[in-house]
């Protein structure tokens, strides 16, 4: 048995593993922000996994406010 890897997750899966609101990532797509994503029937979005994962690691992470 193969096991299928997982290449797009749905805005809740999302907003569950990146720690944002479904309404954040509206709002991003809406404003033309955010991380890259796909529309499909329906208008159902998706979220590639992969340029997900880099947009949001794109983004340098301070330990404290005294970093610049």
């Amino acid at each position: 048995m193969s096991i299928i890897p997982r290449l797009y997750i749905s805005e809740k899966d999302a907003s569950v593993r990146y720690g944002f609101s479904t309404y954040w990532f509206q709002r991003e797509r809406w404003k033309g922000g955010g991380p890259p994503f796909i529309k499909i029937n329906k208008g159902r979005v998706l979220y590639p996994l992969d340029s997900t994962d880099a947009w949001f690691s794109s983004f340098k992470l301070q330990n404290s406010t005294s970093e610049t």
